[in-house]
């Protein structure tokens, strides 16, 4: 199976961690929300990391126990965590020692 990856960060805010979108014709979606996080420290990163990883979890899932499934899932997840580090070096960098925006929406097409 193809996929194509997307990732957009979101600046609208978020008082839940994660809001799934339910699955689709389109991108299956999870909102990691960063608001509460002081992004100059690398504690709140560190917790940033651990909520994208989750995400990522979530939008590349192993569809079945098939070796297809597990190296589609994982091929997903290469692809979704590259774009993910892109976007949080931005919002880490555009944070300047204060407390982001968010959430930051991590995506993967089918």
């Amino acid at each position: 199976m193809i996929r194509a990856f997307l990732l957009a960060a979101a600046l609208l805010g978020s008082s839940s961690l994660f809001a799934e979108v339910p699955a689709s014709d389109g991108p299956l979606t999870a909102h990691v929300s960063y608001a509460d996080l002081n992004l100059a420290n690398p504690a709140g990163q560190k917790v940033l990391d651990a909520r994208i990883k989750r995400a990522i979890g979530q939008v590349c899932p192993e569809l079945n126990s098939s070796v297809a499934s597990r190296l589609a899932a994982n091929h997903c997840r290469r692809e979704v965590t590259a774009e993910t580090r892109r976007q949080t070096a931005i919002v880490v960098a555009a944070a300047g020692g204060k407390r982001a925006g968010g959430p930051m929406t991590v995506a993967a097409i089918r």
